[in-house]
């Protein structure tokens, strides 16, 4: 039995390549596990449009049949763009760029230079124009592409999107789409040396409401400092705090380290000062919960998985105006970013420290997630309804949304002891609203001893 049903829909020739590349990976993986693999259920590979998606069970999906609808209508896809922060700009751009990727890691950079495609060199400037492409592509719900980014100014927008690169690529796209698809399947991933951390934003005032500049008591490095963001007119001063816990191998001990940080920062400022959470905890200043992961790669399909089972119950907790504004800039779906400790931060999340309930779910589900996402079905926000209403904070269109994947949750998790923690999470399914926003509460020594 092949460990893989494999349900491709593209152009033949080039699903003839595709499949001598999966086939070639499968056998390198049973030669590296001496043995025959497992039966490991069915992959859909979409290529170009189909009228239905596949209807056999799919444990494993690469590209999203909505990704072409979304492309389709260039009127759609714009506004999924800008809702991902890629605008347009009306000027010729000055330079453009093709770049092929698949997940997240490009395989071939380019610049249309006297009418031929040339390498680009490695730069901030092509740096920057893969970022626009990987972002153009996972708004639309593709997880590789053939993007062409236009510049100017200093600024990158995309102009094209194609599902497939040109032909002479295909030998290395198919390469590392099937080893994209093996690790989305769990062939020889290991997650022994995983590591969860964070940094998690926050803002001080006096007990009178007035804003503190956290540079005024904290560092710039350390597990208590401040950001670099600078507040408006003032480049010296620095409002927003930063908590930076050492990283642990579980959710429950990199809480405990939150925990013991809170109480310094608390103990250090004195009763006179409150510490604030949420989304725009101050006029204008956002405030972001980033997670941190090492020894995992951001492939899409665990971003997706983290935007719809972390990002959208978080939705229903913040304040919905503080949370529009903030991800007119921040926090917008899939935002990530590579780190120094081999592997990367998960930053769609705004501050999540108002109430430690909330934040020992967060960080509880997060490693379930990083864990067992190969569990839960394929999905994600790929729509643009979705899409329209995670922007707007448009929870009566999401609540059916939430209910669901709640279920699909409780469906999958075996450790039932476990499941109480990450409740809060969904409280707005019972009606009940705790606001991620206002001063932290329930921050007190000493840790409870379920924690």
């Amino acid at each position: 039995m092949q460990p893989v049903k494999w349900l491709i829909a593209a152009p033949p020739d080039f699903e003839a390549e595709l499949r001598q590349a999966l086939t070639k990976r499968l056998s390198k993986a049973r030669q590296e596990n001496r043995s025959e693999l497992p039966f490991m259920g069915a992959a859909a590979l979409y290529f170009h449009p189909v009228a239905r998606p596949f209807s056999a069970q799919v444990r494993v999906q690469f590209n999203f049949p909505e990704a072409f609808h979304n492309l389709g209508r260039p009127l759609l896809r714009d506004r999924l763009w800008h809702w991902a922060g890629l605008t347009h700009f009306q000027e010729m751009p000055e330079a453009i760029d093709r770049i092929t990727f698949v997940g997240h890691r490009p395989i071939d950079v380019r610049r249309y230079h006297r009418g031929q495609w040339e390498p680009l060199i490695h730069s901030l400037r092509s740096r920057q124009a893969v970022r626009t492409a990987l972002t153009a592509a996972y708004a639309l719900g593709f997880d590789a592409a053939c993007v062409t980014v236009g510049e100017n100014g200093g600024r990158s927008m995309p102009i094209d999107l194609s599902p497939l690169p040109p032909k002479t690529l295909w030998p290395l796209f198919c390469d590392a789409v099937a080893e994209e698809i093996l690790e989305a399947l769990g062939v020889g991933v290991s997650e022994e040396d995983v590591q969860f951390g964070a940094d998690i934003e926050l803002v001080i005032t006096k007990r009178d409401n007035q804003l503190v500049a956290a540079s005024d008591f904290l560092p710039f490095e350390g597990e208590i400092g401040c950001d670099r963001q600078t507040a408006a007119g003032q480049p010296h001063r620095h409002p927003l705090g930063e908590l930076r816990p050492a990283p642990e191998r579980s959710a429950v001990a990199l809480m405990r380290n939150v925990w013991q940080l809170v109480n310094r920062l608390s103990e250090t400022l004195g009763e006179g000062y409150l510490l604030y959470g949420g989304s725009q905890p101050a006029h204008a200043l956002f405030a972001g919960g980033h997670l941190h992961l090492s020894g995992v790669r951001p492939t899409f399909s665990l971003l997706h998985r983290l935007d719809l089972y972390l990002a959208l119950p978080l939705l229903f907790l913040e304040d919905p105006a503080d949370g529009i504004a903030r991800r007119r800039k921040y926090g917008r779906l899939g935002e990530f970013r590579i780190a120094a400790h081999d592997g990367f931060e998960y930053r769609t999340l705004p501050s999540f420290l108002t109430l430690p309930s909330v934040a020992l779910g967060v960080f509880v589900l997060f490693e379930w997630l990083v864990r067992h996402y190969r569990q839960l079905p394929p999905g994600g926000l790929v729509t643009s309804w979705q899409q329209q209403a995670f922007y707007t904070a448009d929870t009566t269109v999401l609540l059916p949304v939430l209910c669901e994947i709640r279920q699909v949750l409780f469906n999958v998790w075996e450790d039932r002891s476990t499941w109480p923690l990450i409740e809060p999470l969904f409280s707005s399914v019972r009606g009940e609203t705790p606001l991620l926003g206002g001063p932290l509460t329930g921050w007190v020594s000493p840790l409870p001893a379920k924690v």
